[in-house]
């Protein structure tokens, strides 16, 4: 699964197409309270995850 491209610490885009437009179809538990969200894109249909912290917020890789 590909890992998301995360803009300016708060913006998710599809790694592929770059598009903001996505689908979370999972979230996940991960450590340190951090969750683990499973995507697809509207645009081009790739799936790709990213993971959130305590408040919400992508954390970058």
């Amino acid at each position: 699964m590909m890992q998301a491209h995360v803009l300016h610490r708060t913006v998710v885009s599809c790694p592929s197409c770059r598009s903001g437009e996505y689908i979370t179809w999972r979230r996940l538990p991960a450590d340190q309270g951090h969750v683990v969200n499973r995507c697809s894109c509207r645009r081009c249909g790739i799936p790709f995850q990213y993971v959130e912290n305590r408040v919400g917020k992508p954390v970058r890789n």
